[in-house]
């Protein structure tokens, strides 16, 4: 594959209309069938099916965007979703000189490039590097995309940039997941010595699963803002920015962001809120599951202070509130009963709701345990939640969302 050969590509109309065509076709069917005077490879054509698929919700504009070809299915998979790099892209000052030293597909690039001056990017895959190189010529004309180790061009460039975006990988031998950052490749602590010397400012995008008390002490306590990131609930990465300029330790402002299909739920703090006193739940009251953002963040604190509710217990991570609160951020439901967690008071359960949404919080059983000793299934228009009271008392609590 060269530069020449994807230029045929985009010149061949009859390679985008066998795309648009089979775009719904079973892609192992199509490799087995015998295709007669094709004016192209059907092996790249059916690739480009396979991760057009996968990118659909994924990717919407660049779905949309016919130049736009796939190096691979991996590529695919490890490329940031269009929601989170348009927020990246927001990190970044209009006459900035960026650094990319993980580019993959470019999609973190593309979109930095629309708010900044020039984006260098390094992309160590030759295959990757050659269509993201050949996608960014036709998309962004303020990307040069090089086929380079991010190590051997941060330690030999004689370049400065304002800022550097680093996406470690998170996969090791095996396909194995990682999540610290001196395990990633590459180990962005290692780096951060040269990167210190060409940038004023590093975003480090990480793995949610990370330790994020861990990450600041690694860092060096030069990180002046961390943000949680999910999209429907499920919590995508953890973003540092880090102040190479500074020299002295920064208490962090950390960020939840929570992309829902109607919504973005935020919530932010510079400091250690103060927990409020736990209460008891009571009928009519309302509930509250703080999206997986915030769990992972763990400003409960702030959530309490800000929003007036208060907690069930200091280990349920649920909350409660006499007046409803708007727009909070993760689920709300308004409590219907109250239930002790003993056998004689568990028999009416099943007989009254044969199909409920079952959940569990700081309970002694797991949500699959419960709904075999309450023999119910999952489903349903009412909730229920496992959990344990202030007084250390296992209750059930039944609610219906609003």
């Amino acid at each position: 594959m060269n530069l020449e050969t994807l230029q045929g590509y985009l010149n061949n109309s009859d390679f985008f209309e066998f795309i648009s065509t089979n775009l719904n076709a079973d892609t192992n069917a199509l490799r087995l069938k015998k295709f007669k005077d094709l004016t192209f490879d059907s092996k790249f054509a059916i690739l480009q099916i396979e991760c057009k698929k996968r990118i659909q919700k994924k990717l919407p504009e660049l779905y949309d965007t016919k130049i736009f070809l796939f190096p691979s299915i991996l590529a695919t998979e490890q490329c940031t979703a269009q929601e989170i790099a348009k927020f990246h892209s927001t990190l970044f000052d209009e006459n900035e000189l960026v650094l990319d030293m993980t580019a993959g597909l470019c999609v973190d690039a593309f979109y930095i490039s629309k708010k900044v001056k020039h984006i260098t990017a390094l992309e160590l895959n030759p295959d990757t590097a050659l269509l993201s190189s050949f996608n960014m010529s036709n998309l962004a004309k303020n990307i040069t995309v090089l086929n380079q180790d991010c190590n051997d061009f941060i330690n030999s460039t004689n370049q400065t940039f304002d800022s550097v975006f680093i996406d470690p990988a998170r996969r090791g031998d095996n396909n194995k997941r990682l999540f610290g950052l001196v395990d990633c490749q590459p180990n962005i602590i290692e780096l951060i010595p040269a990167i210190n010397n060409k940038a004023k400012k590093l975003i480090i995008k990480a793995s949610p699963m990370l330790d994020i008390t861990q990450s600041i002490n690694e860092l060096q306590h030069h990180v002046s803002n961390i943000w949680v990131i999910g999209i429907n609930n499920e919590c995508k990465e953890v973003l540092f920015k880090v102040d190479l300029q500074c020299d002295s330790p920064i208490t962090p402002i950390i960020h939840t962001i929570n992309f829902e299909k109607n919504c973005i739920q935020e919530l932010s703090t510079n400091e250690n809120a103060t927990k409020s006193t736990s209460v008891s739940p009571e009928c009519g009251m309302y509930l509250y599951e703080p999206n997986r953002c915030i769990m992972k963040a763990q400003i409960f604190g702030t959530l309490e202070n800000n929003l007036n509710v208060s907690p069930i217990h200091h280990n349920s991570h649920l909350f409660v509130s006499t007046n409803e609160v708007d727009n909070f951020p993760g689920r709300s439901f308004i409590i219907e009963q109250i239930i002790p967690f003993k056998s004689n008071e568990l028999k009416h359960i099943k007989k009254e709701h044969p199909q409920i949404n079952v959940s569990v919080r700081n309970f002694k059983l797991s949500a699959e345990e419960l709904k075999i000793k309450l023999k119910v299934k999952d489903g349903g228009e009412k909730y229920l939640f496992g959990t344990t009271d202030c007084n250390n008392n296992a209750i059930l609590i039944i609610c219906s969302k609003i």
